[in-house]
C-alpha cells in the first residue's frame, strides 16, 4: 500500500528515510500511517473517512483557529463557540448586556434591571441584588441620591403622578389666598356697609347701638382724607388757618398726625352724641359748650358718671336717612360748592343727609356730611351746614316727627 510524507503528503518509496520533496524525516513504526485497515489513508494520522484537521482537532468539522471545538463558530476569546461573541464575558446568543448583567433586561439608571420596557422613573425589578438593597435600605438611598444628582445636573424629570396633585393643591392654594383677602377686606372694613349714604349712616348707628366705638369711627373717613388732603385747594376755598387746619399731605409722617387728628374730631363729635343722650339735651349741650363753673352743669358727680356711658345706647333705633336740605343742594351752585368741598379731602363727591332715631321713647336729628371714594362712602362729620344742625355734631331732640321734615325741605 502506498505510503505518504505526514509533513507534504508527497508519496514515499519503502524503506525511503526522508522525504524527498520536504526533506523531513520518515516515520518507520507504522507503515499505514497510523490508520486502521479498510480506512481512506489519512497524511495526517488520524481515522479515514474524516476531514484532514491541520489543528489537531477531530476530521469531519469545520476548522477552528482559535483552537475551539470543531463545527462551531470560532471564539476568539476561548470561550465555547457555536454561539454569538460576548465582548463583555456574558453568554453568547442573547441581547447584548453592555452592563455585564442578566441579559434579557434593560437596566435602571438607578442601578436595577427591568423585566419589561424601560420607564422613565425608575422602577426597578424585583431581581436578587435589587431586593437585598430595598430591603436593607441601600435601595431607598440609591434613589434619593441619584434624584439629587438629576436634579443638579439638569435632567430631573418630574413624576407624571406629581403633576395632578399639583394641580389640586396649586387650586386649593388660590382659593386660600382669595379666602384670606375677603377676610383680610372684612376685618379691615368692621362690618361697615359703605355702598351708600344712606347705608353708612346706618352701620354707624348699629354700632352705636352696639358699643362697638371702633366700629363706629371706622365709618368716617379720616384715613382717606387725611392721604388726599389738598392744602392748596383747602386755603383757596377757605382762605382761613387755625389749629384744626390740616398740614400739607405729601409726608407720610404728616399724613399719619392729619388722620390721627380727623379721628379726633369724629372722637369729639361721638362723644357729643353720648353726652346728648345721657344727660339729655341742654345739659349735653352746656357740657358740649363749655361752662365757667362745673356746678353751672345742673347736675350730681354721681348722675353724671351714671348718665354719661354707652349703655344707654342700647335701645337706638334708626327711623329715616334722608337727603338734607334737597331743594337747596340740588341747585348748580350748592353742587359746585360741594364739589369744591370734596376736591379739598381728595373725594370724589360729597353730600349732605340728616336721620332721625330714637333712644327709648325719645327721638333726635343729626346732620351728616359724607364724601365718596371710589364706590365708597364715609362720614366727615356728624354735620349739615345746609340742614342747619348743630356745628358740635350733637343731635338735636325732635319733639314731634314734622320736625324732621324742617331738614330735609
Amino acid at each position: 500500500m502506498a505510503k505518504f510524507c505526514k509533513y507534504c503528503g508527497a508519496p514515499l518509496d519503502e524503506n525511503m528515510e526522508f522525504c524527498k520533496q520536504c526533506g523531513k524525516p520518515v516515520r518507520k513504526g507504522n507503515p499505514q500511517g497510523g490508520r486502521a485497515s479498510g480506512q481512506t489513508p489519512n497524511s495526517y494520522g488520524k481515522q479515514s473517512g474524516r476531514t484532514p484537521n491541520p489543528y489537531g482537532g477531530q476530521s469531519g468539522q469545520r476548522p477552528n483557529s482559535y483552537g475551539g471545538q470543531y463545527g462551531q463558530t470560532p471564539d476568539p476569546y476561548g470561550r465555547q463557540s457555536n454561539k454569538r461573541s460576548d465582548p463583555y464575558g456574558g453568554r453568547g446568543r442573547q441581547p447584548w448586556d453592555p452592563y455585564g448583567e442578566q441579559p434579557g433586561r434593560e437596566r435602571d439608571f438607578y442601578g436595577g434591571m427591568y423585566s419589561r420596557e424601560p420607564e422613565n422613573y425608575g422602577r426597578q425589578a424585583e431581581s436578587v441584588s435589587d431586593s437585598y438593597e430595598r430591603k436593607s435600605g441601600r435601595h431607598s438611598k440609591k434613589r434619593k441620591d441619584s434624584f439629587k444628582n438629576e436634579k443638579h445636573s439638569g435632567k430631573f424629570k418630574v413624576p407624571r403622578s406629581v403633576i395632578p396633585l399639583g394641580i389640586v393643591f396649586g387650586g386649593i392654594a388660590v382659593i386660600l389666598v382669595i379666602l384670606l383677602v375677603l377676610l383680610v377686606l372684612t376685618l379691615r372694613s368692621d362690618g361697615v356697609d359703605t355702598s351708600s349714604p344712606e347705608n353708612v349712616v346706618g352701620s354707624f348707628y348699629e354700632k352705636l347701638e352696639d358699643q362697638d366705638m371702633e366700629g363706629a369711627l371706622a365709618c368716617f373717613s379720616s384715613e382717606e382724607a387725611a392721604k388726599k388732603f389738598d392744602y392748596e385747594s383747602y386755603v383757596d376755598l377757605y382762605d382761613s388757618e387755625d389749629q384744626s387746619t390740616l398740614m400739607p399731605s405729601e409726608d407720610t409722617k404728616i399724613q399719619l398726625i392729619n388722620e390721627r387728628k380727623l379721628e379726633g374730631q369724629a372722637a369729639d363729635q361721638i362723644a357729643s352724641t353720648i353726652r346728648v343722650i345721657g344727660l339729655g339735651e341742654d345739659t349735653g349741650k352746656r357740657s358740649i359748650q363749655g361752662v365757667g363753673s362745673w356746678q353751672e352743669l345742673g347736675v350730681e358727680k354721681e348722675d353724671y358718671i351714671e348718665s354719661v356711658d354707652t349703655g344707654n345706647l342700647k335701645d337706638l333705633t334708626v327711623e329715616r336717612v334722608e337727603l338734607a336740605a334737597q331743594k337747596t343742594q340740588n341747585q348748580d351752585e350748592t353742587q359746585e360748592r360741594l364739589e369744591q368741598e370734596a376736591k379739598v379731602y381728595g373725594a370724589d363727591e360729597r353730600r349732605e343727609y340728616v336721620a332721625l332715631f330714637t333712644v327709648g321713647e325719645t327721638s333726635y336729628i343729626q346732620g351728616f356730611t359724607l364724601d365718596r371714594y371710589g364706590e365708597d362712602w364715609k362720614i366727615f362729620s356728624l354735620t349739615s351746614e345746609l340742614a342747619g344742625t348743630s356745628s358740635y355734631g350733637v343731635p338735636t331732640v325732635a319733639d314731634q316727627s314734622s320736625d324732621f321734615e324742617k331738614y330735609t325741605k
